[in-house]
């Protein structure tokens, strides 16, 4: 792939993200019953985001800051800067996540991430803010993913969740989103997929975490003693199902959570963005179409419509995508200029760093 195409989907992706989160922030605590209409109306007026595009743009300016992805300690660090600048900006009031800010104040107050600051948590603050790991070069992009997971969110849960949405990014207009997601868990079961264990940087990344990967993520398998909910085997099978009936479907789709889960945490977020993305893929619903779908949910509808705006962006590499499909995206100002630069500067290299490190003010820790 070249690297306009990569840029174009780069771009596609932020631009498809932040309008689910603003689509889907507006019935964030709506329950489906009582949702103002089927499907939700996209924004009037400025669409205004929430935590989810904000965490996005932090992780985008993190990894451009980054000066050296192979010292794992620095990037950490410069991630957990970037998110603690966004921690005490005066737009963080948008519902911000409590796994998220909990974990970001013991970082602040001096505990090490990976030692008592990061919270033991499979929220999906670990993959509303993913897409831009998900796009840096390819022999880091699963280790950033898991690493910017865990520095919050310290749950095998979160970093398999993580992994399995960096693949669907990096699959996204190639082939179904679930069907490779799950062929990922059903090997996990027994072993790494090959993928995963021939990734250097990954496993240098997740011996942070554990000495023993597999044992690590299949923990992830299965359910969780005293939490309800599904396991993401099941999961993940729900929105398999769901993707067989809705795509011999006609008509309004119902609620996009029934028989899944409501996506509060990182794995049926996961699996509903990639079920709303799989939905457009093989033609059941439009671009925008599934964007107000996702959004129209009983659960979390911004993270929920971000991940599925975003994984239907980063499938194509035609720069007027999302203009060809009358978006209407219509940012607040700040937020406007804060995307429409990241489209700019494009995915993070491996030399995107030093220029940044040059620019940026000296001194600037976050708080």
């Amino acid at each position: 792939m070249s690297q306009a195409d990569n840029t174009a989907r780069y771009a596609n992706a932020l631009i498809g993200g932040a309008a689910g989160d603003a689509w889907g922030y507006q019935v964030e605590f709506t329950k489906y019953p009582k949702m103002p209409a089927y499907p939700v109306s996209p924004p009037a007026g400025d669409w205004i985001i929430s935590d989810d595009t904000q965490m996005l743009l932090a992780t985008h300016n993190a990894l451009h800051d980054v000066v050296d992805f192979d010292d794992i300690d620095e990037v950490a660090e410069v991630i957990l800067d970037r998110y603690l600048d966004w921690a005490v900006d005066p737009d963080n009031n948008r519902a911000p996540g409590t796994t998220c800010m909990s974990a970001l104040w013991n970082i602040e107050s001096g505990k090490h991430w990976n030692a008592g600051g990061a919270r033991y948590s499979a929220g999906c603050g670990a993959v509303m803010r993913l897409a831009p790991a998900a796009f840096a070069p390819q022999q880091y992009r699963r280790g950033l993913a898991v690493l910017q997971a865990v520095v919050t969110h310290r749950h095998p849960k979160a970093a398999l969740s993580a992994l399995l949405l960096c693949d669907a990014f990096t699959v996204a207009g190639q082939a179904p989103l679930l069907e490779h997601a799950r062929a990922d868990l059903m090997t996990l079961a027994t072993r790494l997929p090959d993928a995963w264990a021939d990734d250097d940087y990954l496993l240098r990344v997740l011996a942070l975490l554990t000495d023993d990967p597999h044992a690590y993520l299949s923990s992830a398998l299965g359910p969780e003693p005293g939490r309800r909910g599904p396991s993401m085997e099941q999961a993940f099978t729900a929105a398999a199902e769901r993707l067989a009936i809705e795509t011999h479907s006609t008509g309004w789709a119902g609620d996009p959570c029934a028989g899944i889960g409501e996506g509060w945490d990182a794995a049926t977020a996961t699996a509903l963005g990639m079920l709303a993305a799989d939905l457009h893929r093989n033609g059941r619903l439009g671009p925008v179409e599934a964007i107000a779908w996702a959004a129209t949910s009983n659960g979390d509808s911004d993270s929920i419509a971000t991940l599925a705006g975003a994984l239907i962006g980063a499938a194509s590499s035609d720069p007027g995508f999302w203009g060809d499909h009358q978006l209407g995206l219509c940012l607040e100002p700040r937020y406007a200029d804060e995307i429409d630069n990241a489209a700019s500067q494009g995915p993070a290299s491996t030399l995107a760093g030093v220029s940044a490190a040059m620019d940026r003010p000296v001194g600037l820790t976050g708080v």
